[in-house]
């Protein structure tokens, strides 16, 4: 055979071989084109079906809201997760997308109840859209949901309050024992407060029997106290920065009845007179009378009597004074003269 020969052989075999080549991709393609047109027409129709299915599930949705007494519906306000329990670390049922309608049965503390696609579980509030209703149900629901994290919480705190006020008040308490300890009694009349020990020191107050007082530091006859609760102490002199001192032998470990009224009035007449002499001073502390007393020391002593009898006279005032059961105190010119008991 001559090389042309060769030639037109071998084109005619290579016609004969992609002739049918071309015939099985034209039918690839027919195919493929099929395919994508039955892939649409089954998307067309599974969103026909998801619609219905759609329908049918707000259908249950309420349903099942209505049985349940509470009604209200409402949708996601953000893409969450439907919750089978009403916490945070509850296994989630499944996806809510944004926007998916749903119906709140109920709450509780600050999650709602719902049904949402024929499931129920619980969402978040705030991924929820809110009306006035849903407002006011998780506001409620808020208040009175107690889970058991917040009561084990609020248990501890209790605990710890408690424990804080039981160390507080045992301290205290031993507080007030030492300070017992340390407690004495006003045992004389009227004892003398100075601003330092000894005599010498200035008398800066005066406090009456039975009063109650805390030894603070001792300095040989002499002690620093300071003054109980609701302390008679009739201050003199107001001195910044000084301690009341008080000779310790006027002090007693044991409580001491209190004066009288009689016994505070005569005290007090005392100390605001102290240019009283010595035999009137005593006679007044003692309640007793005197001749020669003023009518001052006599009310100081006896009081006031229940009847005054009066007699004038030129240059002389004469008076009776009655003080019951016979006791008559007679004065000239303001001075006892006498008396008859």
């Amino acid at each position: 055979m001559k090389m042309g020969e060769y030639i037109i052989v071998g084109l005619l075999a290579m016609q004969a071989t992609v002739q049918p080549l071309g015939a099985g991709v034209d039918s690839l393609k027919s195919k493929l084109d099929s395919l994508i047109a039955s892939r649409a027409e089954y998307e067309l129709r599974m969103r026909m079906v998801q619609k219905k299915i759609d329908s049918l599930g707000t259908v249950i949705d309420g349903r099942e809201a209505r049985r349940a007494g509470v009604s209200i519906e409402s949708t996601a306000r953000m893409s969450t997760g439907l919750l089978a329990e009403a916490n945070g670390a509850s296994e989630k049922i499944s996806e809510i997308p944004h926007g998916t309608k749903m119906v709140v049965t109920g709450a509780q503390g600050s999650y709602f109840r719902v049904v949402c696609q024929g499931r129920t579980g619980y969402v978040i509030y705030w991924d929820m859209n809110l009306n006035d209703e849903l407002r006011k149900l998780i506001n409620v629901s808020k208040r009175e949901y107690d889970s058991d994290e917040q009561k084990e919480i609020r248990r501890k705190a209790e605990e710890k309050r408690v424990a804080k006020r039981d160390s507080e008040r045992t301290a205290e308490e031993e507080r007030q024992r030492q300070l017992e300890l340390t407690a004495r009694w006003i045992k004389t009349g009227s004892a003398n407060v100075r601003n330092g020990p000894g005599e010498k020191s200035k008398i800066i107050g005066h406090i009456v029997m039975g009063e109650k007082v805390y030894v603070e530091e001792t300095k040989g006859n002499w002690a620093t106290v300071v003054m109980a609760e609701g302390s008679s102490l009739e201050r003199t002199e107001i001195e910044e920065g000084t301690k009341d001192w008080v000779n310790t032998s006027v002090l007693s470990k044991e409580p001491v009845s209190p004066p009288s009224e009689a016994d505070i009035r005569r005290g007090k007449y005392c100390r605001a007179h102290p240019e009283t002499s010595g035999a009137f001073r005593q006679a007044i502390l003692k309640g007793q009378i005197a001749i020669g007393m003023t009518t001052d020391m006599l009310i100081a002593s006896w009081g006031f009597p229940e009847d005054i009898n009066r007699t004038v006279m030129a240059g002389l005032v004469s008076e009776q004074w009655v003080y019951g059961k016979g006791v008559y105190v007679y004065l000239d010119n303001g001075v006892v003269t006498s008396w008859q008991d």
